[in-house]
């Protein structure tokens, strides 16, 4: 399912996502969104939903974020600072495109964080802060089952159906990261994510969606 439990150790309190102002655009069509979600990560475990639903090819994506958390890790959750209270503001621009890949539809995606990161170590002198970027993503995925590849024209006549996909995410090391510091922006390190995952419509007018997938992390040096 969507929503799965969170790295251990990872302190959860007070953390609020905006994802917001998403700008969906070609020659024929721009259009515009703004959502409000509360995860209880401050990265949700699983990718967004509705990832791995089927969608016209050659429509461009753009996406601004912003997420504010309380918490003891800084961008990557799964580096966990013992004892540290930290405020993180974090600004995402997402880029993503549709593609035919065999006839299949696929996307291509590119993300990068803006985030001000502040707090201390309790019990110990460590304090400071860092802005500047976090570590870029970079996202290849398609649909393997039940996801055509159709134009704009031929996805308006289109009836939702239950797709089975496929990703793989890397993550750069692109991030700012002082190796004689505590508190970083980047993880100084490579990462590879591979994601299979099930979409399944339904309700009226398949205005219902319930994913589930599963995933690995893998990190380099």
């Amino acid at each position: 399912m969507p929503v799965e439990e969170g790295s251990r150790g990872f302190n959860r309190k007070r953390s609020v996502m905006w994802s917001a102002i998403s700008v969906i655009f070609d020659r024929r069509l721009v259009c515009s969104a703004f959502t409000v979600v509360c995860p209880s990560l401050l990265w949700a475990q699983f990718t967004d939903p509705r990832t791995y639903d089927n969608s016209p090819v050659g429509i461009n994506q753009l996406s601004l974020g912003y997420t504010y958390a309380r918490a003891n890790a800084s961008i990557d959750y799964s580096l966990i600072i013992e004892g540290a209270k930290l405020n993180l503001n974090v600004g995402l621009l997402d880029y993503t495109r549709g593609v035919n890949f065999f006839n299949r539809f696929a996307w291509v995606e590119a993300s990068v964080p803006l985030a001000g990161l502040e707090g201390a170590v309790n019990s110990t002198t460590v304090q400071g802060s860092a802005i500047g970027a976090g570590d870029s993503s970079f996202v290849f995925g398609a649909l393997l089952k039940g996801g055509p590849a159709l134009s704009l024209q031929e996805f308006s006549t289109y009836v939702p159906s239950t797709t089975l996909g496929a990703s793989v995410t890397i993550t750069a090391p692109t991030g700012l990261y002082n190796g004689d510091k505590i508190l970083n922006l980047g993880s100084d390190r490579w990462s590879f994510k591979p994601e299979i995952a099930v979409s399944h419509p339904f309700g009226p007018d398949h205005s219902w969606v319930v994913d589930g997938g599963e995933k690995h992390n893998h990190f380099g040096g």
